[in-house]
């Protein structure tokens, strides 16, 4: 019988990072938190971080968070929990030793299947991304949802989309389009009648929320409400960074890395000082800055040696890591999939299965579902429905390798130094 979720438990390691070197960017973190800050814009965050010993300018938003309140509120992070699907055969537990892939989300257009239109995606394709994800074993649980409901009204797209994802996959939804305090409550809401009651979710979290930050140091108001809500009920949330070198990160990886580890600890921090104990994890996609558009790359060489590098820093604090994984957006040609395509996928599939045991990553974010197009400094996620059973089977072939060898591999890819 074909199992419902296919986990991941690599053998192999790849560090990028001396133990000198880890300790390096951990301690430049923890200064530029203590003495630059970071900014929450939510009156419930500020509340929680100054009541908690940080110190909090009220006109700016901006918070410094002293070390000793950081590292407390990190260790508070729970050494396993489980990431419930409605389907029991779908849970995946958060331990240290295995790695989960999910799809990529939020695209806005879709490359019709029937007719090779281009097209803003509907509820009606979020719904049928989602029954993709059901169906695939190597997607352990679905993120986002793959598109977005773009034909309903804007307030309440993100429960139509969860809506969509509920009604056609059993497996984990780590939703990502729940933005705000009441938005968030419906959905918990929402989440608790499927799970049989708010104390059976709480039991049984088939809900998880993931925000992205604004980089660099910042972020976003409605994003932390939300994910305030998801710690009030016991259900596991992170800020996912997204910080470009030479863009808005320093031109430097060992810079951009900072600004990264800075953004999702100080996310961590916040829901850890606000409930004490809840599942959290870190999250990032760090890259550089395409200097041709202005835009983000996503694929580019220097993204796996960043990836690898936070992968190192979340096993550094024993948090789990959802990090983004084959991507090609550096090399996506306007529409259809690159060439180089089938060279990078394999590559950043091989990145993740060397890497995810040194951290214990739950969300290696698959890009299962997609081919990126180019709109001036921008990219308009669009997803192709033929395309989830091909980059499966890559990622099946990718980390068969990771379960063949007892290899452990340090390379030195990034420069750390009181300079960089």
């Amino acid at each position: 019988m074909t199992p419902r979720i296919n986990p991941i438990t690599p053998r192999l390691g790849w560090d990028v990072l001396s133990p000198t070197q880890l300790e390096q960017i951990h301690e430049a973190t923890l200064d530029v938190l203590e003495t630059v800050g970071v900014r929450f814009p939510s009156e419930r965050a500020l509340d929680v971080l100054e009541k908690n010993g940080c110190g909090v300018d009220r006109a700016t938003q901006m918070v410094k968070l002293p070390r000793a309140v950081v590292m407390e509120a990190v260790s508070a992070v729970p050494d396993s929990y489980v990431l419930a699907g409605r389907d029991p055969a779908c849970d995946m537990l958060i331990d240290g030793r295995h790695c989960y892939l999910s799809n990529d989300a939020s695209g806005v257009f879709v490359r019709d299947h029937h007719s090779g239109e281009k097209r803003p995606s509907t509820k009606a394709d979020a719904a049928t991304s989602a029954r993709f994800v059901d169906a695939l074993p190597n997607v352990s649980f679905c993120w986002g949802p793959a598109v977005t409901s773009q034909d309903v009204p804007p307030a309440t797209k993100a429960l139509h989309d969860a809506e969509a994802v509920f009604t056609n996959t059993a497996k984990h939804f780590q939703t990502v389009t729940t933005v705000g305090e009441l938005p968030a409550r419906y959905l918990v809401e929402m989440a608790a009648v499927i799970a049989g009651g708010s104390d059976a979710l709480r039991t049984r979290p088939i809900l998880s929320f993931m925000q992205c930050t604004v980089d660099p140091l910042a972020h976003d108001g409605p994003n932390l409400e939300a994910n305030l809500v998801a710690a009030e009920h016991g259900l596991a949330g992170g800020f996912m960074p997204m910080p470009l070198a030479a863009g808005t990160g320093p031109a430097t990886l060992a810079g951009t890395l900072v600004i990264q580890n800075a953004g999702t600890l100080s996310g961590v921090v916040l829901l850890e000082l606000a409930q004490p104990g809840v599942p959290a994890f870190f999250s990032g996609a760090p890259s550089v800055i395409d200097l041709t558009t202005g835009g983000y790359t996503g694929g580019s060489p220097e993204d796996y040696l960043l990836a690898a590098a936070a992968n190192q820093l979340a096993y550094f604090y024993g948090v789990p890591m959802a990090m983004g994984t084959m991507a090609t957006g550096a090399c996506a040609h306007k529409r259809t999939m690159s060439s180089n395509t089938g060279t990078v996928k394999p590559l950043a599939s091989s990145v993740i299965a060397t890497t995810c045991e040194s951290f214990g990553m739950f969300g290696g974010i698959s890009n299962c579902t997609g081919v990126d197009e180019r709109a001036g400094a921008c990219r308009l996620i669009c997803r192709s429905f033929t395309t989830p059973p091909l980059i499966s089977e890559i990622c099946s072939r990718a980390v068969t390798v990771r379960s063949r060898s007892d290899m452990f591999v340090t390379v030195t890819g990034i420069e750390v130094s009181c300079t960089t």
